[in-house]
């Protein structure tokens, strides 16, 4: 029995810390700011770390650092990101029985731009994860968990949120959640619909 089992992303994050990085104003951004380098320039690193990422895999790090019995559900590109992923789960404690591969997209990564004011960027390439489908689930041997958690699920991995609370439900499974864009803008029917099933709503 686990005491808990994570859904959500899995990634290679890849944070790039420069002091030549610079933040320009103008009102074309969103947020009235963008962090920029010069075109045609040479941009140089002070810092550059490899690390797991994903909503899904921080989570289950956490818990497991924690003393819980844990397991991630997801999808990884079969490729050298994939497997860093997969060893620095493992190395946690965390199993990953019910992590699969696929050969339909890379593992996703993202590139965290910080300047040393704590300003930062982050550069998404979306992949592995968010391919997930109902049949990459192994619905049986979660029928004893005590908790999932869910975090953000985007692109097709979006389409079984509702089968997991709904399974949850059915199994007397408590659910945290910590709902993504998907979740609270084109599935926001299908997500209020469920909040009754859901025991812990997270939103950050």
């Amino acid at each position: 029995m686990f005491d808990i089992v994570t859904f959500g992303s899995a990634t290679r994050d890849i944070f790039v810390r420069s002091k030549d990085l610079k933040v320009i104003s103008s009102p074309e951004f969103l947020t009235g700011k963008a962090i920029a380098v010069e075109a045609g320039g040479k941009v140089y690193i002070e810092e550059l770390i490899f690390a797991t990422g994903g909503g899904g895999t921080n989570c289950a790090a956490t818990f497991a650092l924690q003393g819980l019995k844990v397991a991630y559900v997801g999808l990884i590109g079969n490729d050298e990101g994939g497997l860093e992923v997969f060893r620095e789960l493992n190395a946690l404690g965390v199993s990953c029985g019910f992590m699969k591969t696929t050969d339909q997209a890379p593992t996703p990564y993202a590139i965290i731009l910080s300047l040393p004011s704590k300003e930062r960027s982050i550069l998404v390439y979306e992949g592995a994860s968010h391919l997930l489908t109902e049949n990459d689930i192994p619905w049986d041997k979660l029928k004893e968990a005590r908790w999932f958690y869910i975090s953000s699920l985007a692109g097709q991995s979006a389409k079984t949120f509702e089968p997991i609370i709904n399974f949850a439900a059915a199994n007397k499974i408590k659910v945290a959640v910590n709902p993504g864009q998907d979740q609270l803008t084109k599935d926001s029917e299908i997500f209020k619909k469920l909040l009754s099933k859901i025991d812990i709503l997270l939103v950050n």
